[in-house]
């Protein structure tokens, strides 16, 4: 299986909207319009520093970290949101802001802070796949077939075991399921996702401004809710095989003030959808005019990868056909989406009577997955921010599902491949730092296990 180099790191969600709904009026605000600002910046609060090395104290951590902020950056680190408001920063990898979070910082610390609001659906979420771990940091890129780890939940000191083997066979409760392609999943596994199974849970430090929603919801998903996992385990073999959820290929106009129109190349930001008949294949199909809002899949306005358009800038709000033939966000140097390119943008009814439009030809293609085959029910947890720092631990043995999607028969922690955070209706000011697996500490055997 050829896995192009990912460009970010999760598959995003967008708004479900009836296709034929009227368009609200405009937004009141996006992103950086949403909060107070001083001197052309985002208003800033401070929290008060915590003893992080009391409140650490008994655990130890995962050899690399989700997200530490270093060097002023949220490396890997993506937003999607409703479509009702925008969050600020946008797009990939966004910069974070200097800010103390323990006693102990003297002023060279980082933390991410994310705002913006009124959002009025869903809400919008931040997050990483997993496999930037996996594969850019280098943890399994130099996979040792050779080494022998305990079994699932078991524990070590000594061995490395958080690389899922690219020979593994996928078992569900120790009983090989009925999949005909157990070593594509295997490899798309292996790949995208990180064994977490010898570690309690996922802590992080985080705490909310004064204007923002106190609930934040902490997600991570495995193998049998992640779209990362279903688009490899498709490029692998797209037809003839069963995936652990399906993915689903809308193509409606995302933000709720604008139409889905199609745009020449003599716009600005409008680049050549070639999959298009002509003439409409010399411009391309977007949400509100090129530029004017930004992409479902980071929140950024551009897009940065193989631009074409005649401008040299390359809007990022695509919706429709166009949306139909981009690449899957998560891996677009793998270029245009194989599941979806040259499909049409059609309405579609789902049996619970929810309408989407999405990339499908009816009559030729099988029918769009239901919610009950879907991705995207990662495994999460709530909690309630204050206005000053705060470190978090969430076991893995109390995060659950929320019943939106597909449900997993269990929480694979062999195969965790996407950390979300994620929230409702309402305002946003959440400040995040130090996002890491964490365990409590037990005593060595000389043999290198556990008492």
């Amino acid at each position: 299986m050829a896995l192009g180099a990912a460009a970010l790191g999760a598959c995003i969600p967008t708004a479900s909207q009836s296709p034929d709904a009227a368009p609200p009026a405009s937004l009141p605000c996006t992103g950086q319009s949403c909060f107070s600002k001083t001197t052309g910046v985002i208003t800033t609060t401070e929290g008060t520093p915590i003893d992080c090395q009391g409140a650490e104290e008994g655990l130890e951590f995962f050899p690399a970290d989700i997200l530490n902020n270093d060097g002023g950056m949220a490396q890997y680190f993506y937003q999607y949101v409703d479509g009702t408001a925008g969050i600020w920063p946008s797009g990939y990898s966004p910069p974070a802001i200097n800010q103390n979070v323990c006693t102990t910082d003297k002023g060279g610390n980082f933390v991410l802070h994310e705002s913006g609001g009124l959002f009025t659906g869903w809400g919008g979420g931040i997050g990483i796949g997993l496999e930037h771990l996996a594969q850019d940091a280098h943890l399994c890129t130099g996979y040792n077939s050779s080494v022998v780890c305990p079994p699932e939940g078991g524990f070590t000191t000594t061995t490395p075991c958080y690389c899922p083997s690219p020979m593994a066979t996928p078992k569900v409760n120790g009983v090989l399921p009925p999949y005909p392609n157990d070593q594509n999943a295997a490899a798309a596994i292996s790949y995208a996702a990180l064994d977490v199974s010898q570690w309690d849970g996922i802590s992080f430090y985080a705490r909310r401004g004064p204007n923002g929603q106190p609930l934040m919801r902490v997600l991570v998903g495995d193998k049998f809710t992640d779209d990362d996992i279903s688009y490899l385990m498709y490029l692998g073999q797209p037809t003839g095989a069963d995936r652990f959820c399906e993915r689903k290929g809308e193509c409606t106009c995302l933000f709720q003030d604008a139409t889905c129109d199609w745009y020449p190349d003599s716009v600005t930001g409008a680049a050549d959808d070639t999959g298009l008949p002509p003439p409409l294949n010399t411009g391309g199909f977007y949400c509100g005019a090129p530029l004017s809002h930004p992409g479902s899949a980071s929140s950024a306005y551009q897009a940065t990868n193989n631009c074409t358009a005649p401008s040299g800038v390359c809007a990022n709000n695509y919706c429709g056909r166009t949306l139909c033939d981009q690449p899957y966000p998560a891996y677009a140097m793998n270029g245009p989406d194989a599941e979806w390119v040259g499909r049409a943008c059609t309405p579609y009814t789902y049996r619970n009577g929810t309408q989407a439009s999405l990339c499908y030809n009816a009559g030729s293609d099988p029918l769009p997955a239901e919610s009950d085959e879907q991705c995207g029910d990662h495994f999460t947890f709530p909690v309630h921010l204050s206005t000053d720092w705060q470190f978090f631990t969430i076991p893995f043995n109390q995060m659950s599902q929320q019943g939106w999607a597909k449900q997993a028969p269990y929480f694979d922690l062999t195969s965790a491949s996407v950390v979300r955070f994620t929230w409702d209706a309402g305002y946003v000011d959440y400040y995040l730092d130090n996002v890491r697996f964490y365990r409590v500490k037990k005593p060595a055997t000389p043999d290198g296990g556990t008492h």
